[in-house]
């Protein structure tokens, strides 16, 4: 999955406690009803490009590619019966992540050509019904740009929760905080909704990607909203002017707003989005630098394989 230093929610997918056991009555025997169950094993692969973009200080313009691989195995395990929610359990998720962003600058010396990671994940999650409600992930790793050192060390850290409001099933709240020592806001409060507005449209207000989704068949999603895209870094020590550029700590951001639909064609799903990064950042936030680009198209294709 992509590392977000900054608002990460970790994929965090539609989640809630409303279990869907219906419990016996007086008058009525007791109707089982099946759990959904979690895929164990998932592999994820994105790409995607960001157009021809001009800076907003000096003459300088560029393109960028990011590329993305994670592989996640779950293990279920008996923690604790706490929360205990009907088709409730808690699962070990373990895996691999690299992530690469690859630059092509013109007339601007200051940024990295390169920001790319390789980390593992170890994850505690309490899945209902296959989705997740609460989420404890840890991505240690080094976040670097070519060359690793020990300042490339980095273990951003995700605890988040889904918890339904209003005595229903169709409105919750979503609340966490994310922790990262190379990120310009090391510990970072989270949050946002969750709403089933009817059985075509969810509002999904949560980072990094909140969107208005319409759900045209069970294999066919339609959906508008936005998406943040990555992390914090340690950049190589190098030639550059000013100095303190040199081997400083990086956080990269970019802000999207789009379109996409996403084909479920089970075990595989595929997304496509396209739309504008409204903005891109390289901050250099301890060495007092900072660097932004004006708006341009972006593409991204993510296929997903659960089983």
């Amino acid at each position: 999955m992509r590392v977000l230093a900054l608002l990460l929610f970790a994929t965090l997918p539609v989640a809630a406690f409303a279990g869907s056991e219906t419990a016996a009555s007086a008058s009525q025997p007791a109707t089982v009803v099946q759990c959904t169950q979690p895929p164990l094993t998932t592999v994820i692969t994105t790409t995607d490009f960001g157009f021809h973009q001009d800076m907003k200080r000096g003459s300088g313009n560029l393109e960028v590619e990011h590329n993305n691989f994670e592989f996640d195995e779950r293990i279920p395990i008996n923690l604790t019966t706490w929360p205990n929610q009907p088709c409730g359990q808690w699962l070990l998720r373990i895996g691999a992540d690299y992530e690469r962003f690859d630059f092509s600058i013109h007339n601007e010396s200051r940024l990295p050509d390169t920001l790319q990671s390789a980390s593992g994940i170890i994850a505690l999650e309490y899945l209902v019904n296959g989705k997740t409600a609460i989420l404890i992930e840890s991505r240690p790793g080094v976040y670097f740009q070519q060359k690793v050192n020990s300042g490339s060390f980095d273990a951003p850290t995700n605890i988040a929760a889904v918890v339904p409001v209003f005595g229903g099933d169709k409105f919750y709240l979503v609340g966490g905080v994310t922790v990262s020592a190379l990120s310009r806001y090391p510990v970072f409060p989270i949050g946002g909704i969750l709403w089933h507005i009817n059985d075509k449209w969810d509002l999904r207000g949560y980072l990094p990607d909140p969107r208005l989704v319409y759900e045209a068949s069970d294999s066919l999603e339609l959906y508008a909203g936005a998406e943040l895209v990555g992390g914090a870094y340690k950049t190589d020590n190098r030639s550059v002017t000013p100095e303190k550029l040199s081997g400083a700590v990086i956080t990269y951001d970019e802000v999207r707003t789009g379109a996409g639909i996403t084909w479920k064609a089970k075990p595989v799903t595929f997304d496509f989005a396209a739309g504008y990064t409204v903005q891109s950042e390289f901050d250099y936030s301890r060495a007092g630098e900072s660097f932004d680009t004006h708006p341009a198209p972006y593409v991204r294709l993510t296929a997903r394989l659960d089983f």
